[in-house]
């Protein structure tokens, strides 16, 4: 399962979604399949959280998307919900991108 296509403007970050991760240890993979505008950059940042804490924590942040490509990062440290915060920068900017299920290990 995937969890999605997405589109995303300048403006506030979306988020992914993923529940609770099958182990502390993850693997997670994007395509950017389009980006428009000027200076577009994709920021894209794995976080987790136990189901009592107030805030999420960054475990893991991927490089940059500029531009039509893909990326992978390992995040260790996974807690009881596990999500990805996708936030895009630039003028009149948007990147069309997938985020794909991650693969756990304990």
């Amino acid at each position: 399962m995937d969890p999605g296509h997405i589109v995303i403007t300048v403006g506030a970050p979306r988020y992914v979604d993923f529940g609770a991760p099958g182990g502390t240890l993850g693997v997670f993979g994007v395509v950017v399949n389009e980006v428009s505008g000027t200076s577009p950059s994709l920021s894209i940042v794995v976080q987790t959280k136990n189901y009592e804490d107030s805030s999420w924590t960054d475990v893991a942040t991927f490089t940059a998307l500029t531009s039509a490509t893909s990326g992978v990062k390992e995040a260790s440290g996974l807690k009881q919900q596990v999500r990805l915060k996708c936030t895009q920068t630039g003028t009149d900017a948007w990147s069309d991108f997938d985020a794909f299920t991650p693969r756990y290990l304990p």
